[in-house]
């Protein structure tokens, strides 16, 4: 969120589900005084309004687990991208959920069209999913590495 508002976006929204980041986040979004960063502590979800979140306390930590069924952890917010969409109407979607991608695109397919660029990390289980609902939008980079992140740019 915070590289997005340095780089001149107008409106930045950011959600994290664990504590940890959410809190750093915060802290950062203070220190340089950015007033059009919106951050909030919560998923994004499409089957229920909470999620239950292990943070091990790491940042940066994959040992994050989401799973409303067992209700352990603490509970955040859930919300649907389209609803957050509406709310401050920002031009990029940057999304790094290790492995989810797909259940986020899938479940709003008409939204993407609201941005003007994406940027994702696409875990290789999921790759031909997310090419094919992505396929209206342009890949103008891709950076390679453990899991490629790659910035898409729409076509609209």
């Amino acid at each position: 969120a915070i590289y997005f508002a340095l780089k001149g976006a107008r409106k930045v929204l950011g959600i994290e589900p664990q504590k940890t980041p959410y809190y750093v986040s915060l802290k950062n979004v203070g220190l340089n005084e950015l007033k059009n960063v919106t951050l909030i502590n919560g998923a994004i979800e499409y089957e229920s309004d909470v999620v239950f979140v292990d943070d091990k306390g790491v940042l940066g930590s994959n040992g994050v687990l989401v799973d409303g069924k067992k209700k352990q952890g603490f509970k955040v917010p859930a919300y649907r991208l389209r609803d957050l969409v509406h709310l401050i109407r920002p031009e990029v979607l940057k999304i790094d959920c290790e492995g989810c991608e797909w259940e986020i695109l899938n479940n709003d397919t008409d939204t993407l069209n609201k941005f003007s660029t994406i940027v994702m990390e696409v875990h290789g289980r999921n790759y031909k999913k997310v090419a094919n609902i992505l396929s209206g939008f342009k890949v103008i980079r891709v950076l390679y590495g453990k899991t490629p992140i790659f910035t898409l740019e729409n076509r609209r």
